[in-house]
């Protein structure tokens, strides 16, 4: 998106969020919002919150993340570092014999892969 698009549609001028973008000026928590919402992402993302993660992206086995079991005994995982507005999470099913993925796999926003180990 062009810096004139974007000023214009958070409702500044183009020279304020050139400042900004150059951390010459400090914008208000509102014009950030604004900023990270016409940019479809967070203002997490836009002051650096997960620069971390995206340095050392990796997540070990053990370290897996429970996130849901459902009734039929199934459970879910998620083997990647949670970040908001991500376009895809890497997770892990384990389905136990007889078991079912219903509830596991729920609509969001993103992509989601599904590969069959065996069964």
């Amino acid at each position: 998106m062009q810096l004139n698009d974007l000023s214009k549609k958070v409702g500044i001028s183009s020279s304020a969020l050139s400042q900004i973008e150059n951390a010459k000026a400090l914008p208000s928590i509102i014009t950030l919002k604004s900023i990270a919402d016409q940019l479809h992402t967070t203002i997490g993302e836009i002051i650096g919150e997960y620069e971390s993660l995206s340095i050392n992206p990796m997540v070990r086995f053990a370290e897996k993340k429970f996130i849901k079991r459902n009734q039929s005994g199934s459970s879910k995982y998620l083997l990647a570092h949670h970040i908001e507005n991500k376009q895809m999470d890497i997770q892990l099913i384990i389905f136990n014999e007889g078991s079912d993925s219903k509830g596991l796999l729920v609509p969001h926003h993103g992509q989601t892969y599904l590969f069959l180990i065996k069964g």
